[in-house]
């Protein structure tokens, strides 16, 4: 199936001009684009002269097909029976156009590559060599010879070598990446100077986004700020200086806020509003407390144990410290928590203590709760609502603090919870909610 086209046409003149992009060994001539021109076109300039064996010039009309491989050698596996290009014939890069021509009366021809197909981009890798075949129009394609560059039958140099010129085409491209706004274009800024819309990606795979990568903001002083609209000029800064987040405009949260650390007053229109209600709620077991038996009178159990009063979550449910013993005495233990109040702790709630109990029954001859606190000087505290506690349903006593104890910010305070039972009755300690004003 090889053919040379050497056994029939003697090549005279091949000259082979390309804009931007072709170059075939030293027959290259290339034209200087028009000044101004941004995009390289995607059509090449070819021009030859055909001659028989003779030396005289051909003017019939000729199908001339140029194909661009990856190796030099055309062989019989790079054709099919039919005398078309092997679609899986190695080294084929894919790209081929035939045009239909007529020389003139000297036998010279000009095309223009890519008009037909669409010119790839060249990588040096795959794009290679060109191969021009030629046979008479309305010969079959079988009839198709090889141009072969230096007329030698015999070696395996069958194809045009493509200098480096041919890659200029590239240069409408950066690592063949085209500018637009599809997915692997590159992006270009506006007339403005800024990034368009379209070009925006609508999400990023990263996890992490960093503003001031570099680190110009991160001395004593300076902002980095994440900005909503030109005209709208919301934002979001982190203030160096101040070590803060600052909002240029209302904060709305949907579900809960927690902070780690103290909440300092917010500043509106140059005050300072707060501080704030704030609470420190235990629930069995209580955070660091212990067991304190006074000495006398202490036989008993205690345990903690949980109750779902309606068998759904919520505030029906209690997690509760359980005082029981067998005698028929009154006996009794103690709860003691040693509880520091918050560095923003500037005084108590009008109820500063709030504490949910029950007990087996309503005597206090039977069962009961009594509470006792200490101020940070460890004085004890005059509480109004603190003794004799009893009800037979988990309820919430509301406990007040009378006279001036006092309450230093960052000290510690001592809460204790007796709880006392016979035989016939039991204590429930449960949740101890102390409400405090701080920043």
């Amino acid at each position: 199936m090889k053919q040379k086209l050497a056994k029939t046409l003697k090549i005279l003149e091949f000259i082979i001009t390309l804009f931007f992009a072709l170059g075939v060994n030293s027959q290259l001539t290339l034209s200087a684009p028009p000044p101004g021109v941004t995009t390289a076109p995607y059509t090449l300039s070819y021009s030859g002269k055909l001659t028989d064996s003779g030396g005289a010039p051909i003017t019939t009309p000729q199908s001339i097909r140029f194909s661009i491989w990856s190796d030099a050698d055309s062989d019989n596996a790079d054709y099919l029976g039919t005398g078309a290009i092997n679609p899986a014939a190695g080294g084929f890069t894919g790209w081929q156009e035939t045009h239909i021509v007529t020389p003139d009366s000297n036998g010279l021809f000009h095309v223009r590559l890519g008009s037909v197909s669409t010119l790839p981009n060249f990588t040096a890798s795959a794009h290679v060599y060109l191969e021009v075949d030629v046979k008479p129009s309305a010969a079959p394609d079988t009839s198709y010879e090889v141009l072969d560059p230096d007329g030698n039958t015999s070696n395996l140099s069958d194809r045009f070598y493509l200098d480096s010129n041919a890659f200029a085409i590239n240069s409408d491209t950066l690592d063949n990446r085209d500018a637009g706004s599809g997915a692997g274009d590159i992006p270009i800024l506006d007339g403005a100077g800024k990034l368009p819309v379209i070009n925006m990606p609508g999400a990023t795979n990263a996890d992490t986004f960093i503003l001031d990568f570099d680190n110009t903001v991160s001395g004593p002083t300076g902002s980095v700020i994440l900005q909503f609209g030109n005209t709208l000029a919301k934002f979001l800064e982190y203030d160096t200086a101040a070590s803060w987040f600052n909002f240029n405009d209302d904060v709305n949260i949907t579900g809960n806020l927690t902070t780690t650390g103290t909440i300092n007053g917010v500043i509106v229109n140059g005050s300072t509003v707060g501080p704030y209600n704030q609470s420190m709620v235990f629930e069995p077991h209580y955070s660091q407390a212990v067991i304190q038996p006074d000495g006398t009178n202490n036989k008993g159990t205690l345990r903690t144990e949980f109750s779902d009063t309606d068998g759904a979550p919520g505030n029906a449910n209690y997690n509760y410290y359980k005082w029981t013993t067998n005698q028929p005495t009154l006996q009794d233990n103690d709860l003691v928590l040693r509880i520091k109040l918050p560095e923003g702790f500037s005084g108590f709630q009008a109820v500063p203590l709030e504490f949910t109990y029950k007990t087996q029954n309503g005597s206090v001859s039977d069962n009961k709760l009594d509470l006792f606190v200490e101020d940070t000087t460890g004085t004890p505290v005059t509480l109004t609502g603190a003794a004799g506690l009893v009800n037979t349903a988990f309820t919430t006593a509301s406990i007040t603090f009378i006279g001036a104890p006092t309450f230093v910010a960052g000290q510690t305070i001592t809460v204790k919870i007796k709880l006392s039972a016979l035989n016939t009755g039991a204590a429930y300690a449960s949740t101890l909610k102390l409400n405090y004003i701080g920043r």
